[in-house]
C-alpha cells in the first residue's frame, strides 16, 4: 500500500501565446535546418472518469499538447530551424533526454513529417528539466490551432489553478513506453522513464529555498511572481489570515519549509479549502493544532498515488460534506475529522483499541499515515462516505495486480477508535482473503478448505507474515516480504538472529519494518544505543533491548531486499492479533 513512495486533477486551461526555448543545437545542424512550418491545427482531448481516475477518453490530437515535452526518437526528428534569439544558457535537460519542441504536421494532404513550430522568445518559459512546465493549452478556434498562453480557468474537474503535477503525470501515464515498462516489470531498469517519474514526484514536494529572505511582518518578501499574484488576489479577510499564518510559519522550524508549504496553498489554489477546514474545527483546539502542524510540515500538499488529489482535498471533503452531522455510512463527521487529523499529525498515537485481533491493520495504518498521508485520508474519507474504497490504481492493474476493495458497513459500533474501525478491520479482511486467493493463483494452494481455515485463523488470531506482507503490497505497494525466525536450538538460529538484526537496523520512521513479537504486530522505527524503537499500536512509543526483542521475535516483514536463507521457512511463522493474552500462535521463533 505504501509507494516506495494516482484520478488525475485535470486543469482546464484556456489558451494564450506560447514561447518555447529551443534545445541547444550544433552549428552544423543549425546551418542545415529548413524553414519553420506553420503550426498544426489542434483538438482538445476528451476525458472519461472511472472509479475516481481520469483517463483520456479519445486519442490525443497529433499536434503537441503543452506538456508534451519529451524527446521524439532521433530517427523521426527533422533538423531544427536556427533560432539564435531563443537560446537559453540556463536550460538544463533532464537526465538522458531533452524536452523537444516538435509537433506533427499533417496539413496539405497529411504529409506527416515532423516540423518545428514557430515560436517567439518568452523569458518566462521553463522547459521540463530542472524547471516547471508553463500552463499551455491548445486553442482549437479560428481555423488554426496553436499553443497560446493565458490565465487558466476552472475545469470540469479540479481546482481553478494550473496543476503542474497533474499535467506532468498525465503526460507520463500516456507514454506507451512507460505503460510497457509497467506491464513487463522493467520500469526500474529504464533510466529515461525513471527520470521522468522522479520529476513528477518532485512536483509534489515543497521547494523551500533557504537563500530567500523571510520577513515575519511581510509575507511577500521572497515570493515568486506566481505566489505574489495569488497573494495579491486574496480577499482582505483571507489575506489577513494568511499574514497571521505566515508569522507563525516563520516561527516554526524549519522556517523556510513552513513558509514554502504555506505558499504552496496559494499556488495550488487550496488556501480557501484550508480556511474552510479551519472553520469546521474552530471549536476543537487539538484539531486546529493538528491541522496547522500538517500545513507547516507540507503534508497537506502531498498527493494520493491512486487519485492525484491532495491530503487537504480529502480532509476538506470530509469537513464540508453533507449532511453536516454524519457521513453516508452514519459516521459522526466532526468526530471522524478530529480523529483523522490526529492520526495524520501524530501517527504514533494511532490506537488499535481493545478486544480485537487487528493489530496488523493498525500497524499498516501507522505506516501509511506517516509515509502516504493523502492515501490514508482518501481511504478513511471514502469508506466513511461510500462504504467501500478501491486501492489498486489502473497502472498497477496493468501489470496484473488485482483490484483490491476495502469495505465498511456503518454505522460504527464504537468498540474501538473510529478511524481504526473504518481502516483496520477492512484492511485485515482484504489482506487475509487476498493472500489466500494469491496462493491459489500461483499454484501454492488449491484447497478451498485451507482458504476457509486461513480466514478463520485471521479473524481469530490475526494475520501471519505472508498475509501481512500481501496487505502491504495491496494497491500500489510493492516489495514487502516476510522473514521467519527458526526455533531456539535450530542450527540456523544464530545466523537468523544476526540477519534479523540487520533487517531491524534498516528501519526508519518514514520506512518502518514490521515485527511480530509475542503474538503482536508492532512498527519498528529504528535502533538507538542497542535498543529497538517501535510503536506498539496502542498509541505508545516504546524501546526494548535488542537481546530481549530478539527473544520475543517471530516474524519480520520488510520492504525491498532478499529474504535471508536462515529465515525463509514459513512453517516457523506465527500469527499476530492483540498479543499473547489473546492466545497467539507464536510459532517456533520466540524464546523466553
Amino acid at each position: 500500500m505504501q509507494a516506495p513512495s494516482t484520478t488525475l486533477n485535470k486543469a482546464a486551461l484556456t489558451p494564450a501565446t506560447q514561447t518555447a526555448v529551443q534545445p541547444q543545437q550544433t552549428q552544423q545542424a543549425q546551418a542545415q535546418a529548413p524553414a519553420p512550418a506553420p503550426k498544426p491545427e489542434a483538438a482538445q482531448a476528451g476525458f472519461a472518469e472511472q472509479d475516481g481516475f481520469e483517463a483520456p477518453a479519445t486519442q490525443q490530437a497529433t499536434a503537441q499538447r503543452a506538456a508534451d515535452l519529451y524527446q521524439a526518437p532521433a530517427t523521426l526528428q527533422a533538423p531544427p530551424a536556427p533560432e539564435p534569439a531563443t537560446f537559453d544558457p540556463t536550460f538544463q535537460p533532464l537526465g538522458a533526454y531533452e524536452p523537444p519542441t516538435w509537433v506533427l504536421d499533417q496539413k496539405g494532404g497529411g504529409g506527416g513529417g515532423l516540423t518545428q513550430t514557430p515560436a517567439t522568445f518568452d523569458p518566462t518559459f521553463q522547459p521540463l528539466g530542472a524547471y516547471e512546465p508553463p500552463p499551455w493549452a491548445l486553442e482549437p478556434k479560428g481555423g488554426g490551432g496553436g499553443l497560446v498562453q493565458q490565465t487558466p480557468t476552472l475545469g470540469t474537474i479540479g481546482t481553478p489553478h494550473f496543476d503542474k503535477m497533474a499535467v506532468a503525470r498525465h503526460e507520463l501515464l500516456k507514454d506507451p513506453t512507460f505503460i510497457q515498462d509497467v506491464k513487463l516489470g522493467t520500469l526500474t531498469k529504464d533510466p529515461v522513464m525513471m527520470a521522468k517519474l522522479k520529476y513528477v514526484g518532485s512536483l509534489a514536494a515543497a521547494e523551500a529555498d533557504p537563500s530567500k529572505p523571510l520577513d515575519p511582518n511581510d509575507p511577500t518578501v521572497g515570493m515568486s511572481p506566481a505566489e505574489q499574484k495569488k497573494y495579491d488576489a486574496l480577499p482582505p479577510e483571507e489575506k489577513a489570515r494568511y499574514d497571521e499564518l505566515h508569522r507563525q510559519a516563520c516561527e516554526t522550524a524549519p522556517a523556510a519549509q513552513s513558509v514554502q508549504a504555506l505558499r504552496n496553498l496559494l499556488t495550488n489554489g487550496e488556501f480557501g479549502k484550508y480556511l474552510e477546514v479551519e472553520q469546521a474545527v474552530q471549536n476543537d483546539p487539538q484539531a486546529q493544532a493538528n491541522l496547522q502542524k500538517l500545513l507547516f510540515e507540507g503534508k497537506l500538499d502531498e498527493r494520493s498515488e491512486y487519485s492525484g488529489r491532495t491530503t487537504l482535498d480529502y480532509i476538506h471533503e470530509l469537513a464540508t460534506g453533507k449532511p453536516a452531522a454524519e457521513t453516508g455510512q452514519g459516521v459522526d463527521r466532526k468526530q471522524l475529522l478530529s480523529g483523522l487529523l490526529q492520526d495524520l499529525a501524530h501517527p504514533d498515537t494511532i490506537d488499535q483499541g481493545e478486544g480485537n485481533n487487528d493489530c496488523a491493520g493498525t500497524a499498516a495504518a501507522i505506516g501509511m499515515a506517516e509515509a502516504d498521508p493523502a492515501e490514508y485520508a482518501r481511504i478513511i474519507t471514502t469508506l466513511a462516505e461510500k462504504g467501500e474504497v478501491h486501492l489498486t490504481p489502473w497502472w498497477a492493474q496493468l501489470r496484473g495486480e488485482p483490484d483490491v476493495v476495502l469495505r465498511f458497513k456503518g454505522p460504527p459500533t464504537g468498540d474501538r477508535p473510529l478511524t481504526q474501525e473504518l481502516f483496520a478491520k477492512p484492511w485485515v479482511d482484504a489482506a487475509a482473503s487476498g493472500a489466500s486467493a494469491a496462493a491459489e493463483d500461483t499454484g501454492k494452494s488449491s484447497n478451498p478448505w485451507l482458504h476457509r481455515l486461513n480466514q478463520f485463523l485471521a479473524n481469530l488470531k490475526g494475520l501471519n507474515g505472508a498475509e501481512f506482507a500481501y496487505g502491504l503490497n495491496m494497491g500500489s505497494g510493492d516489495g514487502w516480504q516476510p522473514a521467519y525466525m527458526p526455533p531456539v536450538g535450530d542450527s540456523e538460529r544464530a545466523q537468523a538472529e544476526a540477519d534479523a538484526t540487520k533487517l531491524l537496523q534498516g528501519a526508519t520512521k518514514e520506512k518502518p519494518v514490521y515485527a511480530l513479537i509475542d503474538g503482536h504486530w508492532v512498527t519498528v522505527t529504528g535502533m538507538k544505543n542497542g535498543r529497538v524503537e517501535y510503536l506498539d499500536g496502542n498509541g505508545h512509543k516504546k524501546t526494548m533491548s535488542m537481546d530481549k526483542f530478539m527473544g520475543k521475535l517471530n516474524t519480520v516483514v520488510f520492504q525491498n531486499g532478499e529474504v535471508p536463507e536462515s529465515m525463509d521457512n514459513p512453517a516457523d511463522g506465527g500469527r499476530g492479533g492483540n498479543g499473547s493474552s489473546n492466545g497467539s500462535l507464536e510459532g517456533g521463533g520466540s524464546r523466553q
